[in-house]
């Protein structure tokens, strides 16, 4: 099973988020605030001999309403992040 890396998706990203900052900053406008968190969490991947042990660390969502699911390869963890006044 292949695993993509975020980091190695494309590494012209860092220079486009800088120019679109830049861009921003000269309508008086900005990113900052708009970048709090990831939209996607990290995650570790350790492939053993008969399975894939993956572990992710979600903060603010509850286990219990955490959405695993695979199909044809592709892992999917879905939840909702509640705003820190109804955690």
């Amino acid at each position: 099973m292949p695993i993509f890396r975020w980091g190695q998706s494309w590494p012209g990203l860092p220079d486009l988020e800088r120019e679109v900052d830049r861009l921003l900053q000269g309508m008086n406008l900005s990113l900052q605030g708009v970048r709090v968190g990831r939209r996607f969490p990290q995650i570790n991947v350790c492939e053993l001999p008969d399975c894939f042990v993956v572990v992710a660390e979600i903060p603010g969502c509850d286990p219990k309403e955490i959405d695993v699911t695979t199909a044809s390869g592709v892992l999917t963890i879905r939840g909702n992040r509640k705003p820190p006044a109804e955690i």
